[in-house]
């Protein structure tokens, strides 16, 4: 024989999976020059 259903509940909120992250402390470090790769066409001079 099975046992009886349960009673339907409310699910709950879990705080931690809804918090936002805090900002960080420091903003993001500068950089002096950007490390990309460059784009360009082929020049006059190139074969």
């Amino acid at each position: 024989m099975d046992p009886p259903p349960s009673d339907p509940t409310a699910a709950a909120a879990n705080p931690e999976a809804t918090a936002v992250a805090a900002p960080p402390l420091e903003p993001p470090a500068v950089r002096d020059k950007s490390k990309g790769v460059l784009a360009g066409g082929a020049t006059s001079g190139s074969v």
